[in-house]
C-alpha cells in the first residue's frame, strides 16, 4: 500500500513538470520583446482604432509563434552543448524531457500557425516580413550567432523587421526614423550586453 501511494505521489509532479518543461522551451517571458510591434501603429496614431489595434494585435501573436519556434530549434540544434553547459543543461531538451523530435514537430506547428495568421488577416507586407525574420533567425541559430559583430547587427535587424511588420499590420509606412532609432538603440543595448548566443 505504501509503495503504490508513493507512485501515485509521484505521478502528479510528473505531469506538472510536461507543463513547465513545454513553457520552458517555447519561452513566453521574451514575448515581451514583440511590444516594438506597437512603435509603428502608435506613433501614426492608428491604435485608437479597433481594426487596427486588432491587427497589430495578430502581427503580436504571429510573431510571439514564431520566436518560440525559433526557440524550440534552437535548442533542439543545440542539445549537446546545451547539456554540458552549467545552466543551459536544465532546459528541457538538453536533460531529455522533451525530445528533439517533438520539438521540431512544435516548432513547424508554430510557424505555420504564425504565417497563417499572417497570410489570412493582415497582408502580404506582413507575410513577407514575418518569414524573412524566421529565416534570418534561423541562419543566426545555425551558424551566424558565433559571427562577432554580425550576431548583434542580425538581432538588431530582427528589431527592426518586428518594428516594420507592425506599421505594415496597419497599413503605414515604417519611418526612417522609426527604423533608425530601433536599429540603433538595439546595437548599443546589443553591444552593451554581449551576445547571448539566443536568437531574437
Amino acid at each position: 500500500m505504501t509503495s503504490i501511494e508513493s507512485n501515485n505521489d509521484n505521478a502528479k509532479p510528473a505531469a506538472s513538470f510536461a507543463i513547465g518543461d513545454l513553457v520552458s522551451l517555447l519561452r513566453p517571458h521574451q514575448w515581451v520583446k514583440n511590444i516594438i510591434i506597437f512603435a509603428g501603429p502608435a506613433a501614426s496614431l492608428k491604435l485608437s482604432s479597433p481594426q487596427s489595434l486588432y491587427h497589430a494585435m495578430l502581427a503580436f501573436v504571429s510573431f510571439c509563434l514564431a520566436a518560440s519556434s525559433i526557440y524550440a530549434i534552437n535548442d533542439a540544434i543545440d542539445r549537446n552543448a546545451d547539456a554540458l553547459h552549467p545552466t543551459k543543461r536544465f532546459r528541457p531538451i538538453a536533460r531529455g524531457a522533451i525530445s528533439p523530435a517533438t520539438a521540431y514537430a512544435l516548432a513547424a506547428v508554430l510557424i505555420s500557425t504564425a504565417l497563417l495568421i499572417a497570410t489570412t488577416f493582415l497582408n502580404g507586407t506582413v507575410t513577407a516580413i514575418l518569414g524573412t525574420y524566421f529565416v534570418l533567425m534561423m541562419a543566426y541559430s545555425l551558424a551566424l550567432k558565433n559571427q562577432a559583430l554580425l550576431d548583434v547587427i542580425i538581432l538588431a535587424t530582427g528589431f527592426v523587421l518586428r518594428a516594420w511588420a507592425g506599421a505594415a499590420s496597419v497599413d503605414v509606412v515604417a519611418s526612417q526614423w522609426l527604423i533608425g532609432c530601433v536599429f540603433t538603440l538595439c546595437l548599443f543595448f546589443g553591444f552593451g550586453k554581449g551576445n547571448a548566443n539566443s536568437p531574437c
